[in-house]
């Protein structure tokens, strides 16, 4: 970190028609100092949000100032955390056993590769079977978030960190390690967890998740959270819009028409797109032995998720 890094050439040529500010801080251009402290680093804002440790007072001031205009936004944030644990843990009990997750951030408690090992054990306790191997790539762009996750997989077998770019998806999936650990002969999910608000429109996140589509096998799966504003008040909604303008990575706030419609080509599980929380929460019973995500009080704000199957 702090180290001048030049720009990788997959990135530029997508991005070459985009805002050389936001090139700036994201850290993609020649010569740009990537994620300075004093910069509002998304990864770190969530890390925040979900009471990490790994951030700086410029990341913790954004933070702020989102629950202020959300007040339940830690809630929130906490709940996306939950439906990535609960697609984990239904892919498993249809077989999956490989996953790619883009754009995983700083590693933080329950990763995805330890929610499926415990899904895993859980699933040939007292059988007298053997637990599967299985397999995980995380992947991020966000070098700190690489520095963390590769010292969280440091001597694991079947789980390591690639450092690439969702916008580049044929540079993730031809990169050498992900070739070397992932079976695609096998079912493989990929998992684009509140990640993909950080792709603007003139990005195309459509095209991004076509092109995975085509590469992945028959029998892989999607699962995608996404920021939706539909029940915001538009001041609010600008006004959140207006925290992430200046820092690494801004936000793009979709309807959930708009999220829908990222699912073309793609297979909807039950029940469909909707907010996470609301996404199959009888499997909390298996993850913490609870009785169902209960209802509660929500703001506009959300994030609405589904996972697919291709």
């Amino acid at each position: 970190m702090g180290e001048p890094r030049a720009i990788d050439a997959a990135v530029a040529a997508v991005l070459t028609e985009a805002d050389p500010e936001l090139l700036k801080r994201r850290g993609l251009v020649p010569g740009a100092v990537a994620y300075q402290a004093e910069v509002p680093n998304s990864a770190r804002i969530y890390d925040r949000l979900l009471g990490g440790k790994d951030n700086f007072a410029a990341d913790r001031d954004a933070a702020n100032r989102l629950v202020q205009l959300i007040p339940d936004l830690p809630l929130h944030v906490q709940e996306n955390r939950s439906f990535l644990h609960r697609v984990v843990t239904e892919l498993a009990g249809l077989g999956v056993r490989q996953f790619i997750d883009i754009g995983s951030g700083l590693p933080t408690r329950d990763n995805t590769h330890e929610v499926l090992q415990r899904r895993m054990r859980a699933m040939v306790a007292g059988t007298g079977r053997p637990v599967e191997q299985t397999r995980v790539i995380y992947v991020d762009y966000d070098e700190l978030a690489c520095v963390h996750g590769r010292a969280l997989v440091y001597g694991l077998d079947g789980v390591a960190m690639v450092h690439a770019d969702l916008r580049t998806p044929e540079a993730i999936m031809e990169d050498e390690t992900v070739r070397d650990l992932i079976d695609f002969g096998e079912p493989v999910a990929v998992l684009m967890i509140a990640v993909l608000h950080f792709i603007t429109d003139q990005e195309d996140p459509a095209s991004i998740i076509d092109r995975f589509r085509l590469m992945l096998p028959g029998g892989g799966y999607l699962a995608i959270s996404h920021a939706c504003g539909d029940e915001m008040k538009p001041d609010e909604r600008e006004a959140a819009v207006a925290v992430y303008a200046k820092a690494s990575a801004p936000i793009t706030v979709r309807t959930k028409t708009e999220i829908t419609g990222l699912f073309d080509g793609w297979e909807l599980l039950e029940p469909g797109v909707c907010e996470v929380s609301q996404w199959r929460p009888q499997l909390e019973k298996i993850l913490i032995g609870g009785n169902g995500a209960p209802r509660v009080e929500r703001s506009g704000a959300a994030f609405i998720g589904a996972v697919a199957k291709r």
